[in-house]
């Protein structure tokens, strides 16, 4: 096994440290703890319809976001966690847009959303489309994909034929019809909650949910680290050799506690929504856990846990 460089990869937590970064992650793992039980109070929702997947699924999908950044908290890395933190963001105002109003319709655009979108990639890689045949054109270009055998063709057919049978069923209609006339009117691909009248992009729906202030103060700024741009600013530093500078190590910690308290933030009120609309009669059980937890939130908040010299 090839030994790391310790200046480039240091792998044990600084003793002075660790046990901020041990409060951290366990902090974090009891917010997925009682995120886990929210799912299985959920087990049973009022109605039995598709309308039930996107709120249970975005939930999961949250839940999920925050146990990997947990993950990374528990290895002091306070950088790649803000992509996933940026991600719960996002998910947190799906999900608070499914609940705002008009619950069933915007479940059911986001449904046929999906389907949608997945049929159009399934149309890329079938080279017997008209797409597909550009897509394959490349990807024989680039060397990436030969061929297709049959028994894939059927498969790419029997799930285009499956996702329009369901976009033909009823629950379905309204959602569908409203992307009809948004591509009608020159919308390619609208966003799910672009139908109905809603924003066309993650800023315009920060901006309706009254979330623009958390949308500037981390969002866009930490979109380099999600795009890839943002690979040098505060990772290079001057060192007392006018010719040389240091990079800064992998597992940097210096940004980990204002992950951790955003990551807080967004689980008590993505807990509270989802709770108050899905299972208003475990509210008590979630205020009970909320108060015997926000000191956490307000001492993180209070004082800074890591100086970075």
């Amino acid at each position: 096994m090839t030994v790391p460089i310790k200046q480039v990869i240091p792998r044990d937590i600084p003793e002075n440290i660790k046990p901020t970064i041990e409060w951290f992650a366990n902090l974090l793992d009891e917010v997925v703890n009682f995120g886990s039980n929210i799912l299985i109070w959920d087990e049973k929702p009022k109605t039995d319809g598709d309308e039930n997947i996107p709120p249970t699924m975005l939930f999961r999908h949250f839940l999920d976001l925050i146990d990997s950044t947990s993950i990374l908290t528990r290895h002091a890395t306070g950088d790649t966690t803000k992509l996933l933190v940026r991600a719960a963001f996002e998910t947190s105002l799906f999900l608070e847009y499914l609940f705002e109003k008009d619950t069933l319709n915007r479940s059911m655009a986001f449904l046929v959303a999906d389907s949608l979108k997945l049929i159009k990639k399934i149309n890329k890689l079938n080279p017997k489309t008209q797409e597909g045949e550009k897509t394959h054109k490349v990807f024989k270009e680039e060397a990436l994909l030969t061929s297709i055998s049959d028994s894939e063709l059927e498969e790419f057919n029997d799930f285009i034929k499956s996702k329009k049978e369901l976009l033909s069923e009823p629950q379905y209609k309204i959602a569908y019809e409203e992307y009809l006339k948004l591509e009608r009117q020159g919308f390619k691909n609208p966003n799910w909650y672009r139908y109905f009248d809603g924003p066309s992009n993650i800023e315009g729906l920060s901006k309706y949910l009254n979330q623009w202030s958390i949308y500037e103060i981390m969002y866009r700024k930490w979109s380099g680290s999600v795009h890839g741009t943002d690979i040098y600013l505060g990772k290079i530093m001057a060192t007392e050799d006018p010719g040389k500078v240091d990079i800064v190590q992998l597992r940097y910690v210096k940004d980990l506690q204002e992950v951790v308290s955003y990551s807080l933030i967004l689980s008590f009120k993505v807990f509270r929504l989802f709770i108050s609309h899905r299972i208003p009669h475990k509210i008590d059980d979630y205020f009970s856990w909320y108060f015997h937890h926000k000191h956490h939130l307000e001492k993180l908040t209070s004082k800074q846990f890591i100086e970075i010299s």
